[in-house]
């Protein structure tokens, strides 16, 4: 006896088509407000590349517990803790889906021979949603040694 399959392949496949059309979790992008990033956010993952003494960019990967968090405040303070350790950084939202973390973006000399601060550009938060954030930034070393990012995965 000989069984026909296709039927029996188009409701299975229409099925897995359906489930994933409808199961899947939507999210809504937050409002734009400096408000949007306030409260205490899990550290999911924290990725930062690296300049090395080759053309090829180290890579460390950390990925957050239950006890590490960015928590973002009203007094422009994030407080961080991150494998065991602890540290306070300054912030503002430049934007509604953009951080300014710190006061400076480091120090670099002037043509007169003065050394002066390095304003911080404006880091993206894509995606910005009402349970996660990624965050991405970079920091400028040295002429000639390149610089280093860091993404931070975060989720409420």
């Amino acid at each position: 006896m000989k069984i026909n399959m296709k039927p029996h392949a188009l409701i299975i496949i229409a099925t897995l088509a359906l489930s994933l059309l409808y199961g899947c979790k939507r999210e809504a992008v937050k409002p734009a407000s400096p408000q949007s990033l306030l409260g205490k956010w899990s550290l999911v993952k924290d990725s930062s590349t690296y300049p090395t003494m080759t053309p090829v960019l180290g890579v460390k990967v950390y990925v957050g517990t239950g006890e590490d968090y960015f928590d973002f405040r009203a007094n422009g303070n994030v407080y961080i803790k991150e494998n065991g350790s602890y540290d306070t950084m300054t912030y503002k939202m430049s934007t509604a889906t953009a951080v300014v973390f710190g006061k400076s973006g480091g120090y670099e000399v002037s043509p007169s021979g003065v050394w002066m601060a390095v304003p911080t550009p404006p880091n993206a938060i894509d995606p910005f949603t009402e349970h996660g954030a990624r965050i991405t930034y970079s920091f400028y070393l040295h002429p000639g040694i390149g610089g280093t990012s860091r993404t931070l995965y975060l989720k409420k």
